[in-house]
């Protein structure tokens, strides 16, 4: 019996081995199959995100204007900065920038030129994104004159039509006032300021008077205008002495004070007269001067000459247009020159705006 159990135990041993375990042989790598991928350019990696839905004008630019300035407003469907380009042509030479970060948008451009045609374009911008409107365009107003006053295009300007009167301290333009006088330069100017509006410059009575060169009013020793009376007469009588665009009074019944001072460069408004008009009474310079008879373009007008001491005149106030005793010396080119602070009995003015 043992001897068959030892036969047994050997032949086990020979059948399964009797050799040290080993660990397990690793498997045999197959070869790997590479897969080619088409060549394609790597995608640039934008600096700004779009935005997830499009930029759109939610209201598109309406324009208010004036005579020298356009307010533009317009609306986007996301909020957005701006950038607004204008000029005379769609050249665009003006450009701003706004950082306004808005659905609703508003820029006004100033100074401009009154009643001339402008280009204009917007943009709306979220980062480097952007949307432009197409090129648009404006034309400036002129101005809007109030109460009894007058548009003159020559100058943009509103002139009141009719001489001061002063009522509770207001300068009031009213047909068949009493036109206040003998008072100073200084308080015209106070009187036209307390009605908002200011004294005329020189070169505005002459738009107002001499529209492009047509002479207004009275030729030499007509009496359209109150220039030869034995005093004053109520505002816009007698009512032939209006101009075309039916401002009354410029020429005689009172002088008329207006902004400007004399300085080194009068001797008159800019561009108003030629010093070579200008009659000399030889060495003397006679005071008052007048123009010559020969000189029609400027009507016989009369003209305080400040040559050649014109230094001593430097600064004195200008008045305009002549009085009730001017004669024929009163016109569209009549030149005073009196001292701003003092009043003259002969002297009273008219506001713009």
């Amino acid at each position: 019996m043992n001897k068959l159990l030892f036969l047994l135990l050997i032949s086990t041993l020979l059948l399964f081995g009797c050799t040290e375990d080993k660990p397990a042989a690793k498997p045999t790598p197959k070869p790997s199959q590479s897969i080619l991928l088409p060549q394609t350019s790597p995608s640039p990696i934008p600096s700004k995100i779009p935005p997830a839905n499009p930029i759109n004008f939610t209201v598109f630019p309406i324009v208010n204007v004036s005579n020298v300035t356009a307010t533009i407003i317009w609306g986007t469907s996301l909020r957005t900065d701006s950038v607004i380009e204008w000029d005379e042509t769609d050249k665009y030479g003006n450009i701003v920038a706004q950082k306004d970060n808005s659905t609703s948008h508003k820029f006004q451009i100033t100074n401009l030129k009154f009643l001339t045609a402008y280009h204009y374009r917007i943009s709306a911008c979220i980062g480097d994104v952007c949307i432009k409107s197409p090129d648009l365009k404006f034309t400036t107003d002129h101005k809007q004159c109030v109460g009894s006053s007058t548009y003159i295009p020559d100058a943009d300007v509103c002139i009141d039509n009719f001489e001061a009167t002063i009522v509770s301290g207001k300068a009031v333009s009213q047909s068949n006032s009493v036109p206040a006088s003998g008072i100073s330069r200084a308080e015209a100017q106070k009187a036209c300021e307390n009605s908002g509006k200011r004294l005329c410059t020189s070169d505005e009575f002459t738009a107002a008077c001499n529209i492009k060169g047509v002479k207004y009013g009275p030729t030499v020793g007509d009496t359209n205008c109150a220039i030869q009376n034995s005093s004053y007469v109520p505002a816009g009588y007698p009512t032939s002495c209006v101009s075309k665009e039916g401002v009354h009074d410029l020429i005689g019944n009172f002088w008329e004070w207006v902004s400007d001072s004399v300085t080194d460069k009068t001797p008159i408004a800019e561009g108003l007269v030629d010093r070579d008009d200008i009659l000399s009474a030889g060495a003397s310079y006679v005071l008052p001067r007048q123009f010559s008879e020969e000189t029609e373009k400027h009507g016989g007008d009369y003209y305080f000459n400040i040559e050649p001491d014109q230094n001593r005149f430097i600064g004195k106030g200008i008045a305009r247009g002549g009085y009730y005793r001017s004669n024929r010396q009163a016109g569209c080119f009549a030149f005073q020159v009196g001292v701003p602070l003092e009043g003259n009995l002969n002297t009273g003015f008219r506001c713009c705006a």
